[in-house]
Parts: C-alpha cells; sequence; structure tokens
C-alpha cells in the first residue's frame, strides 16, 4: 500500500490519481466525511441569466425568477475549459447545485456552442438540482441536470 501525504500552502492544483490505473479513494472508511469548498453565487431576481465559467466552478448557484419562464444559458465549451485550472481531459468532471428560489416560474438550463445539456435541464420553482459536467473532447462538455 501506498500512501499519499499532502501538505499545500499557497495556490496551485494538486491532482489525485493522474497516473494511476485503478481506482482513487478519498476519506475511504466510517466517519471520513470530505469537505468541498463552494462558492455561494446569487444569480439575482431575474428571468434568465447567463453564469460564467468560474460561478458554475464554484459549484453553488442561486436564482430567483421574475416573470415567466426563465433560462439559465451556459458558457461556451471554449470559455468552461479555459475556466479551469488544468486544460481538461476526456472524462473530467464537476458538479455545481444549481437552486430555483422562487418566483412562480420553472428555469431552463440550455447549453450554448460546446456544452450540450444531455438530460434534466428544468428546475421548478422553489427546487434544487445537481448539473454534472462532463469534458466530452477538446472544449466539449455535456451537462445533465438531475433534480429539479
Amino acid at each position: 500500500n501506498e500512501a499519499l501525504i499532502v501538505n499545500a500552502k499557497g495556490s496551485g492544483v494538486i491532482a489525485f490519481g493522474d497516473t494511476s490505473t485503478g481506482p482513487v479513494y478519498v476519506n475511504r472508511g466510517s466517519l471520513k466525511a470530505l469537505q468541498v469548498g463552494l462558492t455561494l453565487t446569487a444569480l439575482g431576481t431575474v428571468q434568465s441569466s447567463t453564469p460564467t465559467s468560474a460561478q458554475l466552478l464554484g459549484g453553488f448557484l442561486t436564482q430567483t425568477g421574475s416573470t415567466g419562464a426563465g433560462a439559465i444559458t451556459l458558457p461556451t465549451g471554449t470559455a468552461l475549459s479555459a475556466a479551469c485550472p488544468r486544460t481538461p481531459a476526456t472524462g473530467d468532471s464537476f458538479e455545481c447545485i444549481i437552486a430555483n428560489l422562487g418566483g412562480g416560474q420553472t428555469l431552463t438550463v440550455t447549453g450554448a456552442t460546446g456544452t450540450t445539456v444531455v438530460s434534466g435541464g428544468a428546475i421548478a420553482t422553489a427546487k434544487t438540482a445537481v448539473a454534472k459536467f462532463i469534458c466530452t473532447g477538446s472544449n466539449t462538455w455535456s451537462i445533465a441536470v438531475i433534480g429539479g
């Protein structure tokens, strides 16, 4: 068995499993919860929004609808890839929680060039969904919106 001990200060990227040919376990065992820092971005009280790549990578978005059906339009695949700390490889992924705080409207998550919503997409008023982003090629991302 090999152990990886990381003592990182400052900024930088810590990569687990870059050369592993098998599974990589993080916090395996009971009572070893993985804590992930998220950045909450309130998109405001608007009908539609276009969050930035950095906001999506922050991991938590909220939007309160104003009138009628609303939309959250994703950035391009090129913009999303450029915002990642390392050049994404096929299979790299991340998640973003999206909360529709109300206002009586359904939010529909839509893609742009290089970002395709492959399943889900509708988040009902006062509901929350998880958007799972997976890199499927150079500057190309598929997104599943789960829940909502």
